[in-house]
């Protein structure tokens, strides 16, 4: 295979690595081209449905992202600013939490690094 794509599985031998040594969400990159590895990150997110017991969406709040095959705890440590939904660009106001609905500027914090590499 000369190339793969985003989403498409493609089944990998190295050599010098045992199996154990690979688990689900290890990242294979180029050496030109390192994915970064972040713990920290700011995101566009678009809260479509919160549970009934957190019902606001503020700096604190903690659940579990899926990058991927990758499954991390996450926490939310600053919010950064609110979109409208109209213009589609942020709000001057300062947000301090958004409910189901909004689009939402936040920075995140993992509880352990993972690769992500910026959208535009």
């Amino acid at each position: 295979v000369d190339f793969a794509g985003p989403g498409e599985n493609v089944k990998l031998k190295l050599s010098d690595i045992d199996d154990a040594e690979v688990s689900t969400g290890f990242v294979l990159s180029g050496c030109r081209e390192i994915c970064p590895c972040v713990a920290e990150f700011d995101v566009q997110l678009a809260v479509l449905e919160l549970l009934e017991h957190k019902s606001i969406f503020t700096a604190g709040y903690t659940a579990v992202m899926h990058i991927h095959t990758a499954v991390e705890e996450i926490e939310v440590t600053k919010m950064i600013s609110q979109i409208d939904p109209k213009t589609k660009k942020p709000m001057d106001k300062k947000v301090s939490f958004v409910k189901s609905g909004s689009i939402v500027i936040c920075r995140m914090k993992a509880a352990a690094a993972v690769c992500l590499e910026k959208f535009e």
